[in-house]
């Protein structure tokens, strides 16, 4: 990481790094950047999980309860 610190980041459209135009990598950039990957590619597979198995529940437990009213 030492050897990007003060280079600057190349604007790129391809890339997605075209509003960075001018700026420099600093380590707080660095860290951010590592920080969001983490985050994206650990956490946010889990909490998807989580959450489509707690979705999956309610929608079996909202038709069990519909069945029950209509008998």
């Amino acid at each position: 990481m030492s050897e990007l610190r003060g280079r600057p980041v190349r604007a790129s459209c391809v890339n997605g790094t075209c509003c960075l135009a001018g700026a420099t990598y600093t380590i707080g950039f660095l860290r951010f950047c590592k920080q969001a990957t983490l985050q994206f590619c650990l956490v946010k597979p889990v909490c998807a999980f989580i959450i489509i198995s707690c979705r999956g529940k309610q929608f079996v437990y909202g038709l069990h309860v519909m069945a029950k009213r209509e008998t």
